[in-house]
């Protein structure tokens, strides 16, 4: 038997969904298991300050974040319990916003989590835990439970005085061999 997979075109979570510019929904059917993978984000906010709408946090120190549960069923359709919420161990949440593409790591992201439950609701065995980072100078995979988590450096162009908008990705090995270099970059930034 294979698991069917239902896209839904509504937030699964999030008591503000209705005001995020990100939303997927994703139903996983098995036999007599349903499991919904919802993933939100760039929560769109008035500043009070500025009268002016902005990109804000959904919570903690996030932008994006998916959660999974166990479905119930409400009238017509399947949503989630929040009483039974599914476990994984992929990736779940980011926290930067606002850089090109972010949106494709967020998809990139939900689909990891979609693709890992999809072997747990058939109660095959585990897969290791999926990260869409790469460490940018050696290219092996940023897993958290290998210590290895992404080193953000804003570079500032020194003739333009503007950011570069970039961001290094850095396993703690390469970390450490480069270290005399990300100190340059992050002291230089603090200078200005």
């Amino acid at each position: 038997m294979e698991v069917k997979r239902i896209e839904r075109g509504w937030a699964g979570h999030f008591i503000l969904s209705e005001n995020c510019l990100f939303r997927r929904n994703t139903l996983l059917e098995y036999g007599d298991k349903r499991w919904i993978i919802s993933t939100i984000g760039e929560l769109l906010a008035k500043d009070p300050k500025t009268n002016k709408f902005k990109i804000d946090m959904i919570g903690g120190d996030r932008y994006y974040e998916t959660k999974a549960w166990e479905a119930k069923k409400e009238g017509p359709y399947w949503e989630i319990n929040p009483e039974k919420p599914v476990s994984f161990k992929s990736d779940w949440y980011l926290s930067e916003c606002g850089t090109i593409g972010i949106d494709n790591t967020a998809n990139d992201m939900h689909e990891n989590v979609v693709k890992e439950l999809t072997l747990k609701i058939k109660g095959e065995p585990e897969m290791p835990p999926i990260n869409y980072q790469m460490c940018d100078h050696c290219g092996k995979p940023l897993v958290k439970q290998d210590d290895c988590y992404m080193t953000t450096m804003n570079i500032t162009n020194e003739t333009s005085g503007e950011g570069l908008n970039g961001r290094v990705n850095l396993c703690s090995h390469c970390r450490e061999e480069l270290k005399d270099i990300v100190y340059f970059f992050c002291n230089k930034n603090k200078e200005k």
